[in-house]
Formats: structure tokens, sequence, C-alpha cells
């Protein structure tokens, strides 16, 4: 989106002097539109530089800067400033083609993606923004697509929702934004043979989403734009939004949390989220105020400073490097701050009639993802009936056909029972593994609703043991179980299934930092399931793991998780490499509650144990100035 600065700003007052001659009318006051428009022009150059450093780092397609940068260029040609098209296919390229080595170079899309279990982290998060990109560029509908839309249809909750292993706060810590975010993509790219199912699905997503009391603001941002996929109408709507516009401060801004203090962040994206659903005019002086606070707070660099939230030394996901983006520890958030304050000043302008899209299909020989077009048998598999599958092998299709990337055609059909008895019965190979090692028993695993089709590939002969990596016999570690698998759909039953067969509590996958079932389940923030396992034998015993037990619950906070863990005896006192313990966690970790800490008190954690910094809890809630949480480890005494 490279250009001088009076070409942009002729080119956006041109549209504003033709179009809406009074859209700024009053804004004089709170900021005028030279400088919106400067402020545009600083960030989005900011913007590119940073994700122009991130791209060849990448070892995952990201929701800061690939995600974020593709939805401002939908925004951004909305409004009529110039995006330039080839260097934006030119990152579309290279960011759906990131090699993911640790899945053995899985693409980030379609039926190879579904089928060969690529969403072993993320798993409804990762492929739905990844598709809301492609919305956002304009790339039309195909069958890579609408087979990862697909896949999360099978990933939701009978409630309505979707989970995800990642927490963090706030731009991924939410059910809310996980829900949204699947809701958007299904209903961008789920083909007109499946209407009836989107229907149901997205229902199903809108009651939950209307039922579900939102904790904090970004919440309560993100049903706003999942109700806007719904279709929902302005009653429904309405409440919601007033509940948010009640929230801006007198400074004009939002906070993340009543506890802290107004940023970037929670301003752009209230204010575009009210804007989109159709419950915020720019012109309104809601807006205006919140225009006005973006502008007052944006550093000269173009930039804008958020605070993160993950203050303990949890992981940073990505790992830092130079991101051509200042602030240290603070540089993800405040990269997604920065995106939301340029899109809630792009809104500003005037929309103009017919913008133009950023794909460009003639760069892409067979579409945006298959470097060979897929066979026709694919979209028949996926969404045509067992008769039409039926036709085809009958006709000569074979039974063990596979796509050019190795998905089996059993693979392809494992979520389908009728029409895995079918390819069985005509020969199918029920073992036949793709190169990382994924089986048709994997395929089915992975879904929710198909312990009839685990099932019935055990009955047949399907394994559960994972691969051999070596003549010696070694295991591949690097493959998931199919246990691992359902655990991860939550899905108790299908988990009872496979432990019954023989499905190894305790395995291990290698290449996700050694994470078992019971830590996937953890991780996922499912109670039910975590009791399950503990209660079919998983293996708790040891500080070490209690700790990381416990830490990931505190830190992802899982309060129904932590009082499992407690109900099961972990030791709330059991403290990690740091000299940490969950209390010294749930202490640095705001989600604007003081719930884990008084549910760890309760237990018996000790509030005067120090770290190997020796410091105490109460200490480190004190010098980070979290003061809710350091008045309850007071209070409690």
């Amino acid at each position: 989106m490279r250009q001088s600065l009076s070409k942009f700003q002729h080119c956006a007052l041109l549209f504003l002097a033709v179009l809406a001659p009074s859209a700024f009318a009053e804004l004089p006051d709170h900021g005028t539109t030279e400088q919106v428009l400067r402020a545009i022009h600083q960030t989005t150059d900011l913007l590119e530089t940073s994700r122009n450093a991130w791209v060849p780092q990448a070892y995952c397609y990201s929701c800061h800067h690939e995600a974020m940068q593709f939805r401002v260029d939908r925004i951004a040609a909305e409004h009529g400033l110039s995006v330039d098209r080839s260097a934006e296919n030119e990152h579309l390229r290279r960011a759906v083609g990131q090699p993911q080595a640790r899945f053995h170079d899985i693409p980030l899309f379609g039926v190879d993606a579904t089928a060969r279990g690529q969403q072993l982290i993320d798993p409804a998060l990762l492929p739905g923004i990844a598709l809301i990109s492609m919305h956002d560029l304009g790339v039309p509908s195909s069958t890579s697509f609408e087979a990862t839309a697909q896949m999360l249809v099978k990933l939701q909750r009978p409630e309505g929702y979707w989970a995800t292993t990642d927490a963090r706060p706030p731009q991924i810590a939410s059910r809310f934004t996980q829900t949204a975010f699947a809701m958007e993509a299904i209903n961008d790219y789920l083909p007109e043979q499946a209407a009836a199912e989107k229907r149901a699905v997205l229902a199903r997503a809108k009651h939950w989403l209307l039922t579900t009391p939102p904790r904090d603001n970004e919440d309560r941002a993100m049903q706003l734009f999942g109700l806007k996929s719904a279709g929902a109408t302005k009653k429904e709507i309405e409440p919601i939004a007033k509940l948010l516009i009640n929230e801006q401060r007198q400074d004009g801004g939002w906070a993340q949390l009543k506890t802290r203090e107004s940023d970037a962040y929670a301003t752009g994206k209230i204010l575009v989220a009210l804007n989109e659903a159709g419950a915020l005019r720019t012109s309104d002086p809601v807006y205006r105020r919140g225009v006005a606070y973006l502008l007052r707070t944006q550093a000269p660099d173009g930039s804008w400073h958020v605070k993160t939230r993950l203050l303990s030394p949890a992981e940073l996901s990505p790992p830092p490097f130079d991101f051509k983006l200042p602030y240290d520890d603070d540089y993800i958030i405040s990269y997604f701050g920065t995106g939301w304050a340029d899109q809630a000043l792009m809104l500003t302008l005037p929309r103009i009639p017919r913008p133009e899209k950023i794909y460009d299909a003639a760069k892409f020989k067979y579409g945006l993802i298959d470097e060979v077009q897929q066979p026709a048998w694919v979209e028949t598999v996926l969404f045509g009936t067992t008769a039409d599958l039926q036709h085809l092998l009958d006709n000569g299709l074979s039974a063990n056909a596979t796509t050019p990337g190795g998905a089996s055609l059993l693979q392809v059909a494992a979520t389908d029972l009728d029409k895995t008895r079918l390819l069985l019965a005509r020969g199918a190979d029920v073992n036949y593994r793709t190169k990382n090692g994924f089986s048709a028993l994997s395929a089915a695993a992975s879904a929710r609703g198909t312990i009839e089709v685990v099932r019935y590939l055990l009955d047949h002969g399907a394994k559960i043991e994972r691969p051999e990596k070596t003549d010696k016999g070694d295991v591949d570690t690097s493959v998931p179980t199919p246990l691992f698998l359902a655990v991860g759909t939550g899905e108790i039953e299908t988990a009872r299934l496979l432990i019954q067969h023989g499905d190894a509590l305790e395995s291990i996958v290698s290449n996700i930092k050694g994470k078992t079932s019971l830590t996937n389940a953890i991780d996922m923030g499912d109670a039910p399931m975590v009791r399950f396992l503990i209660e079919s034998g998983a293996n708790i015993q040891g500080d070490k793991l209690q700790s990381e037990a416990l830490q990931h619950a505190v830190l992802a906070d899982y309060p129904d998780v932590l009082s499992v863990l407690i109900e099961k005896n972990f030791n709330v006192n059991a403290a990690d490499e740091y000299g940490m313990t969950a209390l010294h966690y749930a202490a640095m970790t705001d989600y604007g509650d003081t719930e884990m800490i008084r549910k760890l008190l309760a237990a018996g954690a000790k509030r005067d144990l120090k770290d190997k910094e020796g410091e105490t809890p109460e200490q480190a809630a004190a010098r980070l100035h979290l003061t809710q949480l350091a008045d309850a480890l007071r209070s409690t005494r």
C-alpha cells in the first residue's frame, strides 16, 4: 500500500469531496481529515515493514502479521485507498505456502490438510482466520476452501461454540473469538451443496453467542462479529452494542478490562465491530471520540503501544526477533492494536461502490492452493451422497484412489459412516497412511460425531499403533495417536472406545512439545475430558507434571479445569524451574477477576512461597501494578 503522502491524501480527499462532503463536518473538534489520512499513511507503512520482517521467519500462517494485514488491505480497497495488488498477491503466495516443518509440510488448506491432520495446534482458530483472509482478498471458493470449511463444521461443539488450544489474551483467548472466526469462515466458503448444514451450524453458534454471558469487551466485540455472520437482526445486536458503547471511557477510548487503561487494541477493535455490525455510524459522536483518542495516542512512528497481559515467564509465541516494531515483549499485541486502529480510521473514509478485488487469479495456475488440480471425486466424497460415490466406483474409480497430496479416498470419506462402509466393501486399504503417518482412523478421530466410523474402522482391522520410523521398530512419536486427536474434539465416548482398544494414555506427540492426551485436554480447556482421562488412568504423578498442568489452567483462565485438578489432589504448591507456583502465575495473569487466586488459596496454596528471584505472588502482582490481584492476595489472609 505504499504511495506518496500527497497522492494518498489527494485520493482520499477526492472521495470525501465527491461522495460524502459532510462525513467529517464536525470532525475538526476531534481531529481533521488530514490528520486521519496522515495517521493512516504512517500506520500502513509501519505495518507493511513489520510484515516484511515477519514473513521470512514465519513457521505458520499468522493471525497477526498476515491475517491482520490482509484485513487492512480489504478495508483500504473498500475506502478508495491504493493497494499494491502485485505485492499483496506475492505476499499471499508466500503466506499460504509457508512450510510447516513440524507437520511434514502439510498445506494450510484443503483436502490434504484436513485428511492429514494439519491442525494439531489451534484446530479451529487457524483455519478459520486463514479462510477469512482469503475472503478479505477476494479469493473465490475452491475444493480446498470448501474442505477446510467442512472441517470447521466437524469441530463445532454441541453447545454451538468452537474451542482451541491457544489462549493469548486478549486476541485469541476467548471462545467468543474462536467461534466468531469459525462462523465467518463457514459462512464464506461452505458450498451451496451444504446450505442446510450451514444454516444449522450458524443457528447453533448464534444461539450460543446470544445466551452465553460475555466476560469482557473482547467477548462483546467478537459477539458482534459472529452475530453479523449469522445474519442477526438489529433487535438482537442492539443490546450488545449498547453495552459496548456504554463502556467508552472519558478519554474516548475503550479498555480490554475494567481494571486496565484504554488502549488502541480495544478501541480500534470495538469501533470496527460496532460499525461493521451496523450499530454505530462513523459520524456518530461516540465514534468520533474514539477516533480522537486514537489520533491523540498514536506514536510518531505510526504505531500504538499496547501492553501485553502475558507478564509471567510464559512462553512468547511467536518467539521474539526483530519485527521492525518497538515495544519489546509488547510487540505482538501492539501490532494487533495498530492494525485495529488503522482499520477504525479507514472506516471514516467513504466506501467506494465497486472496489477492485485484491486477488489476481492470473497469477495462480490452478487457483491459489493446489499445484495441480484436485480429482473430481473429492467434491463428491465431501458433499455428495453415498449413491453418488457408488456411481463413481461402479464407473472405474478405485477405492484406493489418492489425491495428488497423498490423502486416500477413505481418509477423505472418514467422517461419513455409509461412505466408509462402501469403500471398505470395495477393497479400500483400512491402514493406508500418508507420508506424515495419518490413517483413516486418524481422520475419523479428528472430527466430532464420528464414533460409529471409528468403531467400524476398528472392527475392520484399523491399527491403533503408530507407524515405525526406522527398520529397528522405533515408533514415530511425531504422529499423534487417534486418542490424542479424539481428545482434541471433546468426544469422551470416542476417547473411551479408543482406550478400550488399547490406545495408550501416556503416548506423547514429540513435535508438539511432548504433549500427551491429558495435556491436550487441559490446553483445550475441556474440564469433563480432563476428569475422564484422569479417572481412566492418565499419569498425574510428579511435581513437574502437576505444576505445568496447574499453570496451563491458570494462564488460559480455565477455572473449571483448575477445579478438576484441585479435586484430583494436584499439588497447588508445586514449583517450576523458575520457582514459581500456580499462585505466582495467577498473581501475574490479568483476566479482570480474582477467581483463580481465590480457588488456589482455598485449596491450600501458600502465599508466602518465593520464586527464584525471591518474590512472593503478592509482591509480583504489586510490582506489575495489578492492584486487584494484589488486593485479593492480601484480603484473604
